[in-house]
């Protein structure tokens, strides 16, 4: 299988397959996605019980990104699957979710009082292991979103929230090591899923030629059969007469040895006088010659 090591791309002399790889992808991963983005969207709505908790009086705040933009972008792309034209959009959509959702948790952090917003950087970690596992999305692109993310964190942390070294230092130390291990995750479902593809369309090359050597098989024993017909063979024990040499037949009728084996075999006859016949029924003539 040639591909490319870091996108995954298929190259080289199976780089026709990528399109219809995609094509297959979208088909199988279809109904997952629905039921991962509903969910997330479940999730991501259920989290405002913690906003609620953590920080009672900025938490219509919260809920304004959770449930005004968050949300809605989430649960629209769940009912936009079931358009014809989503495939092109479904891995941007992914995407979006993704991207939306992590924003919105950073800007929560913004908001938040302290120490709860110091707190809140697990939900990103929770962004990171949903976009690449459970939602099949390509493994470069959740990639460079999620780092993304990071980056706008690193961002927001340092000239925003003026977030103390030594907890900047730990929560990067969880989002490296979560976006790290997103990245193998993501990378190893899509390299097998892949890997299957590949498999199953070598697997079709070899039933496609062994369906055509079986059709020239059917072909050629057709064919023997209907030389088989054609043949036809005396067989078993044939009552004759022991003085006229008449034979009888199934039905009982007594038949010319020579009309009996033309209508049982292919043989033809050309009638002739052996030397003892001649002899005996021209002894005389041929005596006198």
């Amino acid at each position: 299988m040639e591909y490319s090591r870091i996108t995954l791309r298929f190259t080289g002399k199976d780089a026709a397959l990528e399109k219809d790889f995609l094509q297959s992808y979208f088909e199988n991963a279809l109904q997952l996605t629905r039921i991962t983005v509903f969910l997330g969207g479940v999730f991501y709505a259920l989290f405002g019980i913690l906003d609620a908790i953590l920080f009672p009086h900025l938490k219509y705040i919260a809920w304004l990104i959770r449930y005004a933009v968050v949300c809605p972008v989430v649960f629209f792309v769940f009912g936009f699957s079931y358009s014809r034209r989503y495939q092109r959009y479904w891995q941007a959509s992914l995407l979006t979710i993704i991207a939306m959702a992590g924003v919105g948790i950073i800007i929560m952090i913004v908001v938040a009082p302290r120490p709860a917003n110091l707190l809140y950087y697990a939900g990103l970690i929770l962004v990171f292991m949903y976009g690449y596992t459970v939602f099949r999305t390509r493994f470069i692109m959740i990639s460079v979103t999620c780092w993304g993310i990071v980056v706008l964190y690193e961002v927001v942390a340092l000239w925003v929230l003026m977030v103390p070294l030594h907890i900047l230092i730990s929560n990067n130390f969880f989002f490296i090591t979560a976006n790290l291990v997103g990245m193998i995750a993501s990378y190893s479902i899509e390299y097998y899923i892949r890997k299957t593809f590949y498999f199953q369309f070598l697997l079709g090359k070899e039933k496609e030629k062994v369906s055509g050597i079986n059709r020239k098989l059917q072909e050629k024993v057709v064919e023997l059969r209907q030389a088989i017909a054609q043949i036809k063979t005396l067989r078993g024990l044939l009552p004759i007469c022991a003085r006229c040499k008449k034979i009888r037949d199934d039905k009982g009728y007594w038949s010319q040895i020579e009309e009996y084996i033309s209508q049982h075999s292919e043989a033809e006859f050309s009638h002739s006088i052996c030397p003892d016949c001649a002899r005996e029924l021209y002894g005389n003539f041929l005596s006198q010659k």
